[in-house]
């Protein structure tokens, strides 16, 4: 929730501090790992660019993306000390997929921690998945980072990084209330056939700003 609240006034620091500008655009490999230092990166993907693709129940779609992504602080996998929520939004029937996954800035297959999936709406809702009210853990679903770049710097004491991946295949379950409802028919499961994003794009030290952003809004409260 701390999160969310500053979000707005950490969009403003970001792009106040991207309008600066540096001269040294480099690329390297010798880490397997592409470097670009952009200053004209910016935390938010702009509207439409990033991207989510899946199959529900057979049906291809593409939905818009976004993602939150900071410090792993309950350590969930050694050696995965970062936490992403993913979200795919605005599908054909209203379809929304969270996906929360734990991960390490390098190419490689990890763990999802969480998934949650919504299509419909009013009576015609439904609502797969176990995230509301439910603590993240260890599934054996996974998600597989095909590209990890460094962007370089992100001009407020850290460095930008972009990721793109796909996951695997998932059956996910009906949340049991909504099987409690006979005046509906709710189906019992809904069948993910795996699907990929790309372009998620965020900043290594966004736990340290907003902290710092939450700090300094008390003190002039």
């Amino acid at each position: 929730m701390r999160k969310l609240i500053t979000f707005s006034l950490l969009a403003m620091l970001f792009a106040c501090n991207n309008k600066k500008t540096d001269s040294d655009n480099t690329t390297r490999t010798d880490t397997g790992v592409t470097v670009s230092n952009d200053p004209g990166t910016t935390n938010v993907s702009a509207a439409g660019t990033t991207k989510m693709k899946l199959n529900i129940d057979g049906k291809d779609m593409v939905l818009n993306a976004s993602a939150l992504i900071s410090k792993d602080d309950k350590n969930l996998q050694a050696g995965s000390p970062w936490f992403a929520m993913i979200t795919g939004s605005d599908g054909p029937d209203d379809e929304g997929l969270i996906l929360n996954f734990v991960f390490d800035l390098k190419p490689g297959t990890y763990p999802v921690v969480g998934v949650g999936l919504s299509r419909g709406s009013g009576d015609n809702g439904q609502v797969f998945g176990g995230l509301m009210g439910g603590e993240p853990k260890i599934t054996e679903h996974k998600v597989t980072l095909t590209e990890v770049k460094n962007l370089g710097s992100n001009n407020i004491g850290g460095n930008k990084w972009s990721i793109s991946g796909t996951f695997s295949d998932m059956t996910v379950q009906a949340m049991p209330i909504m099987l409690m409802d006979d005046t509906k028919k709710h189906p019992r499961e809904v069948v993910i056939k795996g699907g990929s994003f790309s372009n998620i794009t965020f900043d290594d030290n966004l736990d340290e700003v907003m902290e710092e952003a939450l700090e300094k809004m008390k003190e002039n409260n």
